[in-house]
């Protein structure tokens, strides 16, 4: 479940001016030169598992994901994941990914307890959607899942590759 060098995309949004990276780049809406300052915040949908291929912040958060927009992806997801109750488990879906993608951008800033915390949560609320749905949302929870963890246990000295993609089916 490696990545390929260009990961398909489910949408045709562009991609921010540049990886919001905490503390090496400027906050994408609380500094003047933010991609996203002034931008007003838009209405969102709650996600629906039925319907997840018509789902523009879902799709987004995916493509930006899948091209190393970590603290966008969350972002992107967060949106939804707000206007949703909290035990649904379209909600619980969304806050594992959006605890991975965080755990991702943590491995990069070689935060390394603050990648383990929030993978572990986020794999936790996988793990809890993937019990009933193996596929969910288009993504298969246990590839991604076990690859993720996988590499994400690896060393960042000794990892030159991408972590894997979110790929839906």
């Amino acid at each position: 479940m490696r990545s390929p060098e260009s990961p398909i995309r489910y949408t045709r949004k562009p991609f921010p001016s540049y990886r919001h990276l905490p503390g090496l780049t400027p906050h994408p809406r609380r500094h003047p030169q933010g991609h996203l300052h002034g931008v007003p915040e838009m209405d969102v949908e709650p996600l629906d598992p039925g319907a997840w291929r018509e789902s523009i912040d879902y799709l987004c958060g995916v493509d930006l994901y899948n091209h190393l927009y970590y603290w966008e992806a969350h972002e992107a997801w967060e949106g939804p994941w707000k206007v949703m109750s909290r035990q649904a488990f379209p909600s619980v879906f969304l806050q594992g990914l959006i605890q991975v993608a965080a755990a991702l951008l943590k491995r990069e800033l070689g935060v390394t307890e603050g990648m383990r915390r929030l993978s572990r949560a986020g794999f936790t609320r996988l793990e809890r959607v993937r019990r009933t749905h193996d596929s969910y949302c288009g993504l298969k929870l246990s590839e991604f899942i076990e690859a993720t963890e996988c590499f994400l246990l690896t060393p960042r000295s000794s990892s030159e590759s991408r972590p894997p993609l979110i790929v839906l089916g």
